[in-house]
């Protein structure tokens, strides 16, 4: 007797349809699976339980059409096979479940609070904030994460986009607008002269605002070129 009486397919969670509905005397089957599916169990009970049954294909599912099959051997020798035709779809899992921003050990929360729903975000740092680290996680693992890294930031709005391409190609962007105020530091660390000599010698430590660049009686021209602090 090489019968089954029974045949599954699952996932653990969740039981599939076998179409036709399982007869013993018909050995091709039909199963549609949930998308980004990774792996299924295929299971068969013996009519006879002195009849031997053999997986012949891994469990691990692609894209596409799985064939799995269920190879019965009676205990004359004889066998029969039962196969299973599972159609996985393409994963359209084009999500993030997180995105963080940071700077050195900070992190900093943006408007309004995640959602991986909503696509646009705003965010206002510190002058001093001259960088920031973008990671933005993928919720499905069979989809592909595009633009994390180390952003530099000018003072104005910087945009910066995160892609997640799902497995059938539907992306999503998730844009984040950072504004990085102006500095209000008016101080200088140098001041360069291309002759003569300043005086007094700049220091960034003392408050003097005035000085005088002393010339030689041939010099026509100076060149002044102020550093900021900032």
């Amino acid at each position: 007797n090489t019968n089954l009486i029974s045949a599954q397919v699952t996932d653990g969670d969740e039981d599939y349809e076998i179409s036709p509905e399982f007869s013993p005397y018909v050995t091709n089957y039909n199963v549609e699976v949930k998308e980004g599916l990774m792996a299924i169990t295929l299971d068969g009970v013996p009519e006879v339980n002195t009849s031997i049954i053999r997986l012949l294909d891994t469990s691990i599912m692609s894209p596409g059409v799985n064939v799995k099959r269920i190879l019965v051997i009676a205990e004359d020798g004889s066998t029969k096979t039962y196969t299973f035709n599972i159609t996985r779809p393409l994963s359209t899992n084009a999500y993030l479940s997180g995105l963080t921003v940071k700077a050195d050990e900070a992190t900093f929360n943006y408007i309004p609070a995640f959602d991986k729903d909503v696509f646009e975000y705003t965010l206002n740092v510190e002058n001093s904030v001259k960088s920031v680290e973008v990671t933005g996680t993928k919720e499905s693992s069979l989809a592909s994460v595009f633009g994390n890294g180390t952003y530099s930031l000018s003072t104005s709005d910087n945009e910066i986009t995160i892609s997640v391409q799902a497995e059938d190609g539907t992306t999503n962007n998730y844009t984040i607008t950072i504004n990085r105020s102006k500095s209000s530091n008016p101080n200088l660390v140098d001041i360069q002269i291309d002759e003569g000599v300043l005086v007094p010698m700049f220091d960034d430590n003392l408050e003097t605002q005035e000085y005088t660049v002393n010339v030689g009686a041939k010099v026509e021209r100076v060149n002044i070129t102020p550093i900021p602090e900032i």
